[in-house]
C-alpha cells in the first residue's frame, strides 16, 4: 500500500465549508519559556468548528497540518506539541509540529479490554484511569490503547468510561472481546505496546 508522508510546519489550511477561512499556526514566542514536549502516536482527523482537528488515540484535540489527509483518516503523527500557538481554530489543547503519515497499528499482543491499568483485574481505578487520560493534562498515555476501548468501537472516548462505570455498577454489560481473559484480537484502529498482565 502507497503511503503518504507530508510534512507539518506553519502551513495554512484553507476549507471550502469555512469559506477560504486561512488557519495559520504560529509557535509559542521566543520569550515563553515552554518545555519540549514530544509526541508520537496514532489518531482520527475530525471535524471540528472552524477547522479540522487531530484527536490522538490518547486523548485531547490539536491543530496540525493536514497536507491531503481529511477527516475520518486515521494517521500517525510524530513530533512536538506546542500548547500556545496561535490559531484561528477556537478548538483544541495546542499544536503539534512534525509529520503525518497513514496509521497502520497491528495489534500483536494479548491484551484484556477494561483493563486500562495492567494490574490483572478490572475495577473502578480503569475507568479513573482514562478519566485522568482524557482530561487531565500531562496524564501519560496508557501502554495498551486497545484496552481502553471498552465499548469496542475503535476509538478512546467518554463513552468507554461510562460504558466501564456501567459494567461495574448497574450490571451493564461487560467490556468487548477479549473480556474478562488475553486474547489477541485484529483492530482497525488501535494499538497495544505492551500488556503485561497477560502471558
Amino acid at each position: 500500500m502507497s503511503r503518504q508522508i507530508h510534512t507539518v510546519g506553519v502551513l495554512p489550511k484553507l476549507t471550502l465549508r469555512a469559506l477560504g477561512l486561512l488557519v495559520i499556526l504560529l509557535p509559542a514566542t521566543a520569550t515563553t519559556a515552554v518545555a519540549q514536549i514530544t509526541f508520537d502516536g496514532c489518531g482520527t482527523i475530525v471535524e471540528g468548528v472552524e477547522c479540522d482537528l487531530f484527536a490522538p488515540d490518547s486523548g485531547g484535540l490539536y491543530v496540525t497540518g493536514l497536507g491531503s489527509f481529511q477527516v475520518g483518516d486515521y494517521v500517525h503523527v510524530t513530533g512536538t506539541i506546542d500548547p500556545f500557538c496561535i490559531t484561528f481554530c477556537q478548538q483544541g489543547d495546542g499544536c503539534i509540529f512534525g509529520t503525518i503519515e497513514l496509521c497502520d497499528p497491528v495489534v500483536d499482543v494479548a491484551f484484556v479490554r477494561g483493563d486500562l491499568n495492567v494490574d490483572g483485574g478490572f475495577d473502578i481505578a480503569d475507568p479513573i484511569l482514562l478519566l485522568s487520560v482524557l482530561f487531565t493534562p500531562g496524564t501519560p498515555g496508557l501502554a495498551c490503547n486497545a484496552a481502553a476501548d471498552a465499548n469496542g468501537d475503535d476509538g478512546i472516548d467518554i463513552g468507554d468510561t461510562v460504558y466501564m462505570l456501567g459494567t461495574l455498577f448497574t450490571m451493564g454489560p461487560p467490556p468487548a472481546a477479549p473480556f474478562p481473559d488475553c486474547d489477541t484480537v485484529t483492530l482497525a484502529a488501535l494499538d497495544c505496546d505492551s500488556f503485561s498482565a497477560c502471558p
